[in-house]
């Protein structure tokens, strides 16, 4: 693995002129079921350099969660933030924002967009998801009952801007130069770590058909009847349809995307063809096809499956205790070839 204080994840080298994608992706662009890759990335995709080499596409990455409240177990392998924070630790970079700008007084941040980024679905991803997670989801107060602190400064809410199509601004009514270490960081993390909970961001085309400023009560009310939702409440249809875990008809921006709900046996993601980065010879990222996480009874069930070689990397749950024999089993392990040049980088790479 690269020195921390040798590698950053800003790409300083050449843009890439031609863009590639995984092979199954491409069979889908030759059946005319998929836009060629070109079009599905935005102008400018984020350029991620690799700590290693230049990784190989294929293969599903398994792992093991305990249930519905392990959700942290995926969030922190997506990365969907605003900004991101460097390799080592302190240094804010680009992520789905390019760019963004911080007044001197620190009360006004803003974030410019990829132009042409699109959700998971295909759709432009754009300011009006910001201003729809923020005006309509974040101050709705049966969605959130209070606006959470991030937004907040001396119990004030801040200010909503869409510029344009792609920039956006907050503004304080005083000094919150923390708001910016905030967007970087897992206090308020992207649509996969905070959900439907005031997010910074939110599938407005999607998210809209079950939002009562959209659609008549009487129609919501009657379809969370249908989906069995308690008492036929509309927020807790809302809160069902915008939590990616719970929904695999969401759409997200992020390298995975759901195929399957948390609430079952085996939670399984598939690459998201839309994704926006790409590495420094243009190939769409991510490498890995799939991720399987495995529903497990507890900790030491997890750890001997482990041990006899059924997951892959992880380190959520992996017992200190079991690192001796861990050690004495990993020349038996039988990693799937595809992910054995990547599983070092993986560790520390956000877009692996």
């Amino acid at each position: 693995m690269a020195d921390p204080q040798a590698f950053s994840f800003v790409h300083n080298g050449p843009k890439p002129t031609i863009y590639n994608e995984a092979p199954e992706l491409a069979k889908l662009v030759s059946d005319r079921k998929l836009p060629p890759v070109k079009d599905r990335l935005p102008e400018e995709p984020l350029i991620v350099p690799p700590i290693e080499r230049i990784g190989k596409y294929g293969g599903t990455w398994r792992r093991g969660f305990t249930g519905r409240a392990d959700a942290q177990n995926i969030q922190r392998i997506l990365h969907d933030h605003l900004l991101y924070y460097d390799l080592d630790g302190q240094t804010m970079v680009p992520h789905i924002a390019k760019s963004w700008e911080v007044s001197e007084d620190g009360t006004t941040f803003t974030f410019y967009l990829r132009k042409g980024m699109k959700w998971s679905d295909g759709v432009p991803f754009t300011a009006d998801d910001f201003a729809f997670a923020f005006e309509d989801v974040t101050k709705n107060d049966i969605i959130n009952a209070a606006v959470s602190y991030w937004f907040q400064a001396d119990g004030k809410t801040c200010k909503f801007e869409k510029l344009d199509d792609y920039t956006i601004r907050y503004t304080f009514h005083r000094p919150n130069y923390i708001f910016i270490e905030r967007i970087a960081a897992y206090t308020i993390g992207g649509q996969s770590s905070k959900g439907w909970i005031c997010p910074l961001y939110a599938p407005a085309h999607y998210l809209k058909q079950f939002h009562p400023k959209y659609r008549p009560l009487s129609e919501l009310k009657k379809i969370a009847e249908e989906e069995d939702v308690e008492a036929g409440s509309w927020q807790l249809l809302f809160k069902r349809k915008a939590v990616f875990s719970d929904n695999p008809e969401l759409p997200v921006v992020g390298p995975w995307k759901p195929l399957t709900s948390i609430t079952g046996e085996v939670f399984s993601l598939d690459r998201n063809p839309y994704y926006f980065a790409v590495d420094p010879e243009g190939n769409q990222l991510p490498y890995i096809d799939k991720i399987n996480l495995y529903l497990v009874e507890d900790f030491e069930v997890f750890n001997a499956r482990v041990i006899a070689g059924e997951i892959d990397m992880q380190h959520r749950h992996v017992l200190i205790d079991k690192i001796p024999v861990l050690k004495l089993n990993e020349k038996k392990r039988k990693l799937p070839r595809s992910l054995m040049a990547k599983s070092r980088r993986i560790r520390s790479s956000p877009i692996y």
